[in-house]
Parts: C-alpha cells; sequence; structure tokens
C-alpha cells in the first residue's frame, strides 16, 4: 500500500534533480519514441497508467514553472550547478524534445526564447571583463 499518490511520489523525486533544466532533460529522457513516458519503479509502485500520468503532469509542472521563473534566477541556477550548463547546450540543441507532450498553455516560443536568453547570460557573465 502506498501512501502518496503516484503524481506527489514522482513529483517528490524530481524536486531532488537541481535546476529546471535538468529536470526537463530527466523528464523528457523518461519518454519512448512514441512519446510515451516509462519508468520501472514507478510502473511497479503504481501501476502503468498512473505512473504515465504522473510523469506527464510532472513534466508539463515543470515546464510551466520553468517558463514563470525570472529569467536571472534561472541563469543564477544554471550558473550554480555544474551540470546545468551541459543541460543548457543539451536544451539549445534539443529544444522540442525537452517540451511535455501537453504545454499546458505554455509556449514554445517562450521556451526557445528563454533558453537563448539564459544562454546568452550566462556567455556574458562568463566573458572576460575589458574593464
Amino acid at each position: 500500500m502506498t501512501l502518496l499518490s503516484a503524481f506527489e511520489d514522482f513529483l517528490t523525486s524530481v524536486r531532488a534533480v537541481p535546476g529546471y533544466l535538468s529536470k526537463l532533460q530527466y523528464l523528457s529522457s523518461l519518454r519512448n519514441l512514441a512519446g510515451m513516458y516509462q519508468h520501472w519503479g514507478m510502473e511497479r509502485t503504481h501501476g502503468h497508467a498512473p505512473a504515465a500520468e504522473a510523469m506527464a503532469r510532472t513534466h508539463q509542472r515543470v515546464f510551466l514553472q520553468c517558463l514563470r521563473t525570472p529569467v536571472r534566477e534561472i541563469v543564477d541556477e544554471a550558473q550554480r550547478a555544474a551540470g546545468e550548463a551541459g543541460a543548457l547546450q543539451r536544451a539549445k540543441e534539443n529544444l522540442d524534445l525537452l517540451l511535455p507532450n501537453n504545454l499546458g498553455g505554455g509556449s514554445r516560443r517562450h521556451f526557445i526564447a528563454l533558453v537563448k536568453s539564459v544562454s546568452a547570460l550566462l556567455r556574458r557573465r562568463q566573458a572576460p571583463s575589458s574593464r
């Protein structure tokens, strides 16, 4: 008997992944070629349909939270987390793969603009000062 719903259980697990872009990378990696979410442990604990629904809802929630987060916060987060810099590069290369199946009112164009902005701001922060 589980104490948490599949959604609560999975959301708790995803919170341990640092940074929005890394979370989106992780969530998108759980989809097969047909776009269906698969996670052996979640399916074993909660069943296939509830696990897939929990992963889809979590992906959508993280995506929307990312879009609602101030750019400065995402840039700061990316600068702090060593893995986030790699996630940013992967995000730029695979933008559409990071999007959830259901955007939940979010926008692909907004996400692309966000990733490009974060990338440009990080490059600017990392560039040696000419002063």
